[in-house]
């Protein structure tokens, strides 16, 4: 029977001329068609043994991640695991559909198996992505004018104008709104909140926007329950044994 070869990577604009989807285009073009198909499963096909628990080009010791959830596989790549479009997730989880990712130069490596439920297989195992060349906004309110609605205001204008915001934290006692974004979304960034809150800030409502250059990510995707509650504290530690000054802080349940 006849075996189709679809080229992934390349599409075509709406007027039909061609044109490449981007970095990992192809993964999520396998995914969709994955879904379509219903298959038993996605491969998806790489040079690397799967996800690994870090960047072995950092830590030596970094190994496969047998199994994740759909959830934590989506993290990891939005955060920056390189071997997965983010995007590449929500078509296979919508249909149910196992997704593996094996390596073409060791085609005998069982990989990465992402899934619905992956069992306890990885339970005591967290996986370590950073990401560098970010800039933090943070947007300081006055007193008690700080409220919900300007942290929602602010999301929602960088969103209209195309900022990619990366992670965002917001503290009531400090009245501060902190954002994390690319070096190159920093200047459209100030532009967007600065024009945003021009009365607040002619008003004192909002005292000043900042900003640190030259900062990192680095996101710990662990197991849930109570093994995933001691990864914080550990974090902590490690940083701090390093004197790694932490900014900022965001915590969620994959």
């Amino acid at each position: 029977s006849p075996f189709p070869v679809v080229t992934g990577y390349i599409g075509a604009t709406k007027d039909g001329v061609s044109t490449t989807l981007g970095r990992g285009g192809g993964d999520y073009s396998a995914a969709i068609l994955g879904a379509c198909l219903d298959a038993d499963e996605v491969w998806i096909w790489t040079d690397v043994d799967g996800i690994l628990t870090a960047d072995p080009n950092i830590v030596s010791q970094a190994r496969t991640l047998e199994v994740l959830s759909y959830a934590e596989a989506a993290e990891l790549a939005y955060f920056g695991a390189d071997v997965l479009h983010p995007k590449t997730i929500r078509p296979v989880e919508e249909r149910g559909i196992p997704l593996r990712i094996r390596n073409s130069f060791n085609p005998a490596h069982p990989g990465t198996l992402v899934a619905d439920k992956p069992g306890m297989a990885r339970r005591t195992v967290p996986a370590i992505i950073s990401t560098e060349g970010l800039c933090l906004v943070a947007v300081e309110g006055n007193g008690d004018t700080w409220t919900p609605q300007l942290a929602a205001r602010a999301l929602m204008r960088l969103t209209e104008g195309g900022v990619d915001v990366l992670m965002f934290t917001q503290s009531f006692t400090e009245r501060t709104l902190s954002l994390v974004v690319g070096q190159g979304d920093l200047e459209p960034c100030l532009r967007t909140l600065e024009t945003e809150f021009e009365r607040e800030l002619r008003q004192g409502l909002v005292c000043q926007i900042t900003t640190h250059g030259r900062v990192a990510t680095i996101s710990v995707v662990g197991p849930p329950g109570r093994q995933g509650e001691r990864i914080v504290p550990q974090a902590f530690a490690a940083l701090g044994k390093h004197d790694i000054e932490v900014l900022s802080v965001a915590q969620a349940s994959s």
